[in-house]
């Protein structure tokens, strides 16, 4: 770099700007998504996220790699061009303060590209880290305006009271969107013709998907206070939940679109939103409710295939693994968290956290042992639930 700073020194420095930029941007994403009315617009900023999130999961490796230090400092003037988009909340306004931030993001990583130019050692030595820049630089757009390097100017430090979007207190809908009316007729009612199947495949949609894309996102800017990790995993999920929004939507549009009508539950989200906690909230959606669907979507995909119906069937077989990594997820910072203390089994949690709610573990489908053992649930529970089937 122009000032010829050490080159560890320097790939400390680049990587940790670039994990708080995609940090920051992450977390407007989160919180504007739930606010959102477009579904569209919703969908797409959850695509955003993951893609968002994927990004900060390689720099914050790359970090991690470089230095033992967890604290993440950037140019102060690039916390000024994040916060500028801080009080979006209509749709055209948080759509354009998306594009800006991806631009922000794009300008900056070729201000890093363009500081490594003028020292070839250091472009060298931090191949790694040049390989992920020139990955993103293809990734994110840039604006005419340009970004300073971490080098030159004030910096700050990140942490969680640096401020963010208000978050919504309940998603928005759009307004094509109707609140479901308690009479619709039963998925086995549907399940035998075309019609029936994309109302299903759009109850999906409109009852699950939405809401468990919305779950991920606020969760992300609810508990600020845990790990990057954590940021990335729920980045993450945020995709999976967007891409299985799309495909719900393009598939029953495929078989002739609902025959019933396009109606919507928050179901998801007011079950998820009752957790007093983040290990409470993380067993009451990844853990309570994913882990049910893992057991639900092999005997739905199973329906489905017996009608004759392989292309909808393989789509739900997608769901299911993803939902095994979302239950690994769960799984994986319950115990981080928690510890499983010795006053509360793995079991007794998840049945408390069900009884909140009014579920029950496992559900009414018959359990898909395989999938839970995949997604991390402890072999003991999983005798639990065998033995719960056995006396059925």
């Amino acid at each position: 770099m122009s000032n010829r700073m050490p080159p560890l020194v320097s790939a400390i420095s680049d990587s940790g700007a670039l994990c708080y930029a995609l940090l920051r941007i992450v977390e407007f994403h989160a919180a504007w998504l739930p606010r959102a009315a477009s579904t569209e617009l919703k969908i797409e900023l959850g695509y955003r996220i993951g893609k968002l999130g994927s990004a900060l999961a390689s720099a914050h490796l790359r970090f991690t790699e470089l230095t033992t230090d967890v604290r993440l400092l950037a140019p102060i003037c690039l916390e000024h061009g994040i916060v500028e988009v801080l009080h979006a909340e209509t749709d055209e306004t948080i759509a354009a303060a998306s594009n800006l931030l991806l631009t922000l993001v794009g300008s900056f990583v070729r201000a890093l590209i363009a500081g490594r130019n003028r020292d070839p050692l250091f472009e060298v030595l931090d191949g790694p880290g040049a390989t992920l820049l020139a990955g993103l630089a293809a990734q994110f757009p840039a604006s005419a305006a340009p970004w300073p390097t971490p080098s030159h100017g004030t910096t700050v430090l990140y942490g969680n009271a640096l401020p963010i979007p208000q978050a919504a207190s309940s998603p928005s809908r759009a307004w094509e969107l109707e609140p479901r009316r308690g009479d619709e007729p039963s998925w086995a009612a549907l399940i035998g013709t075309p019609g029936g199947r994309a109302q299903i495949l759009y109850d999906i949609f409109a009852d699950i998907e939405l809401s468990a894309m919305e779950v991920c996102a606020a969760s992300l800017v609810r508990f600020r206070e845990l790990p990057v990790q954590f940021k990335i995993d729920m980045a993450r999920q945020c995709w999976d939940e967007a891409r299985h929004a799309s495909a719900c939507l393009i598939r029953s549009e495929e078989l002739g679109g609902p025959s019933i009508g396009r109606r919507y539950s928050l179901k998801v989200w007011d079950r998820w939103a009752a957790g007093r906690d983040v290990i409470e909230c993380l067993c009451i959606e990844q853990l309570v409710q994913e882990g049910n669907a893992l057991d639900s979507v092999e005997s739905l995909a199973s329906s489905f295939r017996a009608t004759g119906d392989a292309r909808s069937a393989d789509l739900l077989k997608v769901f299911g693994r993803d939902e095994e990594l979302h239950t690994a997820i769960g799984n994986k910072w319950v115990n981080a968290i928690a510890g499983m203390g010795p006053d509360l089994s793995f079991g007794q949690r998840l049945r408390n956290a069900a009884q909140r709610i009014g579920l029950t573990v496992p559900g009414h489908a018959p359990v898909a042992f395989e999938a839970r053992r995949r997604g991390g649930f402890p072999e003991s529970f999983l005798q639990e639930l065998a033995s719960v089937n056995r006396s059925a």
